[in-house]
C-alpha cells in the first residue's frame, strides 16, 4: 500500500491533498526521502506545541526522535496501527511511503487521537466481531480514553488550581488521591497525571472501577490468582497491579473497598510487594497509584467504614476536583469543546449560554454532555433558545431551582415516580445505596441528594 504522485506533488502546498491531511486526521505530516519535514498540518503543530518556523528545514528525528518513518522510506512497506506516544498522548498512528516511478520519495504519516471514538463505532459495527476485530476495537477503544491536561476543558482559576495541583503530583511516584462529585473529570485528571511523567514511551494506565466488582472477585481482579487457587480458577490469571507495571493504577470508587480487602491494599503498599492468590512467589509492585473518590473518606473513617491509615497512604497528594458550579465560567468552553467532539450540530446565543452557567449541575461535565445530547435530538441544525434549555434542564431528576427561588415544600409531582423506584430498590436492596444507584444507572452522590432534597421538603 503507497501513495502515487510526484516530487513537484509532494511539495506543492494549498491543494486538495493539504485539505483533506487537515479535515480527515487530528495530525499528518510529510517527509521527503532523506527523513527532511515537507509538511506538517496545523494539528501536528498544536500536539507537540512547536511553530511552523521552529521544525522548517529540520529532520523528523530532531523533533521526535522515536518515529518510524526509517522503516517505511527503507522497506517501502506502509505501516498500520502503530501505537506512539506524542507529548504524554497515545496516538494510533499509520505511515504510507509515497513513491514515483516505484521509487519511494518521502512518506506520510497520519496520526488519530481525537477522532478515536468514531473509529471505534465504525469497528464496533462490523459484520464480523472477533478475531483481528475485536483486538482493533480493544486497542482503539483503549486509546480513546487516553488523556492528557488538555482534556480538563477550562481556563478559570478554579480550573488552573487543580490543574498546577495535578502536575505537582506528578512529579512524585507517591499516591494520588482525586476527590469530587460525579461527573466532575477525575478519570481525565488520573489519566494526564499518568502522562505528564510518560510523555514519549507507552506504559501501562490500568482503570478499575471498585464498586463495580463484587467483594469475592476484587482481589482476584487487582492481585491476580494462581491456576487452582479456587473453584472456577482455571487457569492462571495476572492482576491489574501485575499489569500495570512500569505505569499506574487508578483505583475509581476507592471508599467502596470493604474492609478486609482494605488491609491488603494497606500491606501491599507498605511493603510493596503482593503475592497472586493461592500462590506463594512474592510480587514486586511497579505500579505508581492513583485512586479517586466522590465519597467523603474522612467521615467513612470516623464512621469505622474505612481503615485511616490507609486514607493516610492514599491521601499522599490529595486533589479535591471542584463541582463544575465552582467554574461556571467555563461552560462556554466545554460546550464548544463537547459539540465538537460529539459531533453536535446546534447553537446557543447568550441567554442559552447564562442559563447553562446559571444552573448548578449537581450532574457536573457528565449531566451537560447528557443536556448537550438532548438538545442536538431535538433542535439539530437550529439555534436553541434560553426557553428551551430551561426546559430541557427542568425535565432532569436531578433538577435544582436557582438558589434565589423560593424552596419547594412537597416533592415535585414529575419526580414521583423516579422517588418511588428509588425507595423499592433501597428496600430491596437493604438500603445498599451503591447497590441500588447501579440498578437506576446513576451515582451514589445522586441517591444521597434525592434523600437529602426529599428530607428538605418534609422539613
Amino acid at each position: 500500500m503507497h501513495i502515487e504522485m510526484t516530487e513537484q506533488q509532494m511539495r506543492t502546498r494549498g491543494g486538495l491533498m493539504d485539505e483533506l491531511l487537515e479535515k480527515a486526521f487530528d495530525a499528518a505530516v510529510i517527509v521527503d526521502r532523506d527523513g527532511r519535514f515537507v509538511y506538517n498540518t496545523k494539528g501536528s503543530l498544536a500536539l507537540r506545541g512547536l511553530a511552523l518556523e521552529e521544525i522548517a528545514g529540520k529532520y523528523y528525528w530532531e523533533i521526535n526522535p522515536g518515529a518510524k518513518f526509517h522503516t517505511t522510506l527503507e522497506s517501502g512497506r506502509a505501516q498500520l496501527g502503530v501505537i506512539d506516544v506524542v507529548e504524554g498522548r497515545k496516538c494510533l498512528v499509520n505511515i504510507f511511503p509515497i513513491c514515483c516511478d516505484s521509487q519511494v520519495i518521502g512518506a506520510l504519516s497520519t496520526v488519530l487521537f481525537k477522532n478515536l471514538t468514531n473509529l471505534k463505532q465504525i469497528i464496533a459495527k462490523l459484520p464480523e466481531t472477533h478475531g483481528a476485530e475485536v483486538d482493533n476495537y480493544n486497542t482503539v477503544s483503549r486509546l480513546a480514553t487516553s488523556y492528557t491536561f488538555a482534556d480538563y476543558i477550562g481556563e478559570s482559576q478554579a480550573a488552573k488550581d487543580v490543574i498546577q495541583q495535578c502536575r505537582l503530583a506528578a512529579q512524585s511516584m507517591r499516591p494520588v488521591l482525586l476527590i469530587g462529585e460525579t461527573g466532575t473529570g477525575k478519570e481525565i485528571l488520573a489519566n494526564a497525571i499518568h502522562a505528564e511523567v510518560n510523555r514519549h514511551v507507552w506504559t501501562p494506565c490500568i482503570k478499575i472501577n471498585c464498586s463495580a466488582i463484587p467483594d469475592n472477585l476484587l482481589e482476584s481482579e487487582l492481585f491476580g490468582h494462581e491456576k487452582g487457587a479456587f473453584t472456577g480458577a482455571q487457569a492462571t490469571k495476572i492482576g491489574k497491579f501485575e499489569l500495570a507495571s512500569n505505569g499506574s493504577i487508578l483505583l475509581d470508587e476507592i471508599g467502596e473497598m470493604d474492609l478486609r480487602l482494605q488491609s491488603k491494599l494497606l500491606r501491599v503498599l507498605e511493603e510493596k510487594e503482593f503475592e497472586r492468590i493461592g500462590g506463594t512467589r512474592l510480587v514486586p509492585l511497579k505500579a505508581r497509584l492513583i485512586s479517586s473518590t466522590n465519597a467523603d473518606l474522612r467521615q467513612l473513617c470516623r464512621e469505622g467504614k474505612f481503615r485511616s491509615d490507609l486514607y493516610y497512604r492514599l491521601a499522599a497528594f490529595e486533589i479535591h476536583v471542584p463541582p463544575l458550579r465552582d467554574r461556571a465560567t467555563d461552560i462556554p468552553l466545554l460546550v464548544e469543546n463537547l459539540k465538537q467532539r460529539e459531533q453536535l450540530e446546534f447553537t446557543l446565543g447568550e441567554d442559552a449560554l447564562r442559563v447553562l452557567m446559571q444552573y448548578r449541575w449537581p450532574g457536573n461535565v457528565r449531566e451537560l454532555r447528557n443536556i448537550l445530547s438532548r438538545l442536538d435530538i431535538k433542535y439539530r441544525g437550529q439555534q436553541v433558545s434560553a426557553s428551551a434549555v430551561q426546559r430541557e434542564l427542568e425535565q432532569s431528576i436531578d433538577y435544582e431551582p436557582p438558589a434565589a427561588q423560593t424552596p419547594q415544600t412537597t416533592m415535585p409531582g414529575k419526580q414521583t415516580d423516579a422517588y418511588a423506584r428509588m425507595d423499592a430498590l433501597l428496600e430491596q436492596n437493604g438500603h445498599n445505596v451503591a447497590k441500588t444507584a447501579r440498578e437506576l444507572g446513576v451515582s451514589r452522590a445522586t441517591i444521597y441528594n434525592r434523600l437529602k432534597k426529599r428530607k428538605n421538603c418534609k422539613a
